[in-house]
């Protein structure tokens, strides 16, 4: 269809064999995003004007909030952080492709994002040096069930923090988005831009960087996610904190670590490789 320049509604026949109606223009692709955001508005776990379902699982204390996963209850700091990296990383590149729909001044792709950034900030205790990666367990799959129920059954679910020695793959994606967060945040040409959430962001992001520097193995999820590689993430935080700080240790670092780390098969929830070299690359 290269050769078609009118917009328009089209169906193909060919011997008296009609396709599916299907349209061509410039801005076909533009119901796309909503539609997303709408899938992560039912996914919304906590008190945050969850869409489908009522308010849940506010028996998780400070792990109240953010989504829930891959179509159960159970909410990870992997997954979560992997989302938010390509969530902000579309926007900084191409802010113009995302519309603020609830006229607040902001994209409703950051009104979302923020439902995942403020619940990785609050899986960093900074007092005790401890990073959660995840919330629930395998137990979440006994049964079918709207997530409001469990807060009347009574349901604690459990949080685990990173053993001794491991979760640089948490912390690196983790402290990469709130990293690009604290950058998105900051610039003062933006109507939302707020310096206080950004500072905040930021200084999470430098300690749970440090975090994962010294504990370079492998977090696995609890039985889910069992991811192998961490080189990759921890090279997207680091040149993610370059970018928002300008202080050269960290570029040396990312190309450090995005040389040890090689490259990954796929792009998806565990291997942020493509995504740190191309950062690296670019800068």
């Amino acid at each position: 269809f290269s050769s078609l320049k009118t917009s328009g509604h089209y169906t193909v026949r060919i011997g008296g064999i009609s396709s599916l109606p299907f349209n061509i223009g410039n801005d076909i692709y533009n119901p796309l995003i909503p539609k997303s955001l709408t899938f992560f508005r039912v996914q919304r776990c906590g008190n945050n004007s969850p869409l489908k379902h009522k308010v849940c699982h506010l028996k998780d204390g400070f792990a109240a909030g953010g989504w829930h996963d891959a179509g159960d209850y159970l909410k990870f700091t992997i997954t979560t952080a992997a989302t938010i990296n390509l969530m902000l990383t579309a926007y900084d590149r191409h802010p113009a492709a995302f519309k603020d729909a609830n006229s607040n001044r902001r994209p409703d792709v950051l009104d979302e994002s923020l439902i995942g950034l403020d619940w990785l900030y609050r899986m960093w205790d900074p007092s005790h040096s401890i990073l959660y990666y995840q919330v629930g367990d395998e137990s979440d799959h006994e049964k079918w069930r709207m997530p409001d129920v469990d807060d009347k059954n009574g349901v604690v679910r459990k949080v685990y923090s990173c053993a001794p020695g491991k979760g640089a793959n948490v912390a690196g994606k983790v402290a990469a988005s709130l990293a690009l967060a604290s950058m998105i945040w900051k610039d003062p040409q933006k109507s939302f831009s707020d310096p206080v959430l950004a500072d905040k962001y930021l200084t999470a992001a430098k300690q749970i960087y440090d975090f994962g520097k010294k504990h370079q193995a492998t977090q696995p999820g609890n039985p889910f996610y069992n991811e192998t590689s961490w080189r990759d993430d921890m090279a997207l935080a680091a040149i993610e904190l370059y970018r928002a700080t300008h202080t050269a240790a960290y570029l040396n670092d990312a190309r450090s670590f995005g040389k040890s780390a090689q490259n990954g098969w796929t792009m998806d929830w565990s291997e942020m490789h493509s995504l740190a070299h191309y950062e690296i690359g670019r800068t």
